[in-house]
This record gives structure tokens, sequence and C-alpha cells, in this order.
């Protein structure tokens, strides 16, 4: 949860397939640029072709008025994605938190009086080597804001209502990027609109007397790509498992065919063996039968005597 000590009473989270994204703190904040007031930074996790949304959420301790209204508003890879004017409009939202979602994009539609309202998804980057300059250059560019949202608030007061002008639409981008272009950044995903649905036009207010609040930064990455950037920690195999993988990986077919035969073998005969008891028994000595064997000269002794199911020493001089 995105919260600024000096916006009091607002947190901003991104939504994944409809849970909270778990938010990591990059190496070194002050390798970002740092505005006044300095922005809340943080990594999120992306996998190709999950939704998201950004969430704005107003305790019921946060003040808001029509005079005295929030500017939410959300650009995604350098691109406006959508804005809300935010306040309570009735004495009965106070006891509670207010939740506002953007979760689509509003592009203008041939049908009059309606829109096309389309979600947010992430889709995989690949990287090309062989590119023209000009390639490497519009790429360079684009890879500036490319796996970026950016959450502004502001205080503002809202004007007159009227019909929303949608965006012009355009194409979703095949994020084929020029490898040379990356300059060493990890990016994974950029986001790409889907489930496009037909809908009236919504109204909207425009903002005046616009005071700046805070921003938001929120850098998505695949996990991989989170672990080479050294946001989280790398998840090693066990060294057994390291070790086998690494030794098998250098042994012929022939040779790894042999071993597991080897294997097989081997588990067969302590089968075996566990289901064959051992016999045992004690040796009998018995001095004063006549099948004798002398020993050390003064004794002698008959071995392996048995009565029933005993075995018995016997002795005498």
């Amino acid at each position: 949860m995105a919260v600024i000590t000096s916006v009091p009473g607002i947190s901003i989270t991104v939504h994944v397939n409809g849970e909270v994204a778990q938010e990591y703190p990059p190496l070194d904040p002050t390798d970002e640029c740092t505005p006044s007031p300095p922005p809340h930074i943080c990594y999120i996790e992306s996998k190709s072709n999950q939704s998201f949304l950004v969430r704005l959420t107003l305790s019921p301790e946060r003040t808001t008025s029509e005079t005295n209204a929030i500017l939410f508003t959300v650009f995604i890879d350098g691109m406006f994605a959508g804005g809300q004017i935010v306040y309570r409009r009735s004495t009965r939202q106070l006891g509670s938190p207010m939740i506002v979602d953007i979760k689509d994009q509003i592009i203008q539609s041939d049908v009059a009086g309606h829109c096309i309202r389309r979600s947010f998804s992430f889709s995989p980057v690949s990287l090309v080597e062989e590119t023209t300059q000009a390639m490497v250059e519009r790429d360079s560019r684009r890879a500036k804001s490319l796996g970026c949202i950016v959450v502004n608030l502001a205080t503002c007061k809202p004007g007159a209502t009227r019909v929303m002008q949608p965006l012009v639409p355009w194409r979703n981008s095949d994020f084929v990027l020029a490898e040379k272009a990356m300059k060493g950044k990890e990016l994974s995903h950029g986001t790409s609109y889907t489930q496009e649905i037909l809908a009236p036009t919504p109204s909207c207010a425009a903002a005046h007397d616009i005071t700046p609040l805070g921003k938001y930064i929120f850098r998505y990455r695949s996990r991989a790509a989170l672990q080479r950037e050294l946001i989280i920690p790398q998840t090693p195999p066990p060294p057994d498992e390291s070790f086998i993988t690494s030794e098998l990986g250098s042994m012929s077919d022939e040779h790894v065919r042999y071993l597991a035969k080897e294997f097989l073998r081997i588990k067969r005969e302590r089968e075996v063996k566990q289901e064959t008891p051992a016999l045992s028994f004690k040796r009998t000595i018995d001095l004063t039968d006549d099948d004798v064997v002398e020993m050390n000269g003064r004794h002698s002794f008959k071995a392996l005597k048995r009565e029933g199911d005993n075995d018995v020493i016997e002795l005498s001089d």
C-alpha cells in the first residue's frame, strides 16, 4: 500500500488479477529524480496477460468537499489512462472509507453517445538484435516510460459538469524493442488494452485551482527481471539438486541410461535381500561325545548339537 506521509488519509494500490500487488522498495531511491515533495517509488511483479487496476482509498478522516476535492489521474507507460475528481457527495459516506478504481481507458467509438471502455493488461516485451539506428533511437524513447504506472494526486475545485470527450483510440503496441535501446534496463512487460466494451459516454467536470499533493510510481517487472535488478533475492535450487543437475548435464545420453540401469539393479538386489531373512543359530560345544576335536591340547568339543529348537552347550571334564 503506497502512502505518502505528507498526504494523510489517502492510499494508492495496484491490484493484479483481483489481488493487491506486493510492493518492493528500490535499491537506492536517491537514484531517482527527487522533486519536491519526493514521490513514493516501488516495484511490483507483473505476469503476462494478467489484468490490473489502480485503486485510491480515502479514509473516513480525510475531509473532502465540492470546493476541496482530490484530482486522481493515472498514466501508464507515459500515456494518459484515466482520471477522476474524488469527494464525498453525501454525509452517509463520512463513516466509511471511499474507494475509487481506475480500471479501464475510455476511447471514442463509432456509435453516437457511446464510448469504448478497454481494460489494462500486462503484455510481454521481446527484444531483437539486428535493428536500424532509427529504431534504436525510437525504442530508447519508449523505454524511458515503459513498464511504469504513475499516479498523480492534487487538490482541485470541480467545474461545471459536461459530457466527456473520449480519447482518440490508438493501436496496441507489439512491444518488440531493439536490445541496444534497453541500455541495461530490465523491461519485461508493457501495458496493452483488452476486453473492449461499448458503453454510454459518461459525464465529467473540469478541474480548477489545481495544487499538487503527491506522486506514486509503480515499476512493474516479471519476477525474473526483479531478481536480475536485485529488487528481490534469487531463489537458488537446493545444493544437492544443483550438483546433480550439473553432473547430469555434462553426461552423454548413453552414460545416463547406464546409471539408470545400475540404480534399478542395486535397488532390486536390496529388495531381494529384504525378502529373504538370514538364518541364525548358535553353535553347541560338547566335550563328552565320541566325535571330538582336540582344542588347545587340553579340551575337546563337538559342534552343533540341537535339542528341540534350542542350541545347547554341554561341558564336562
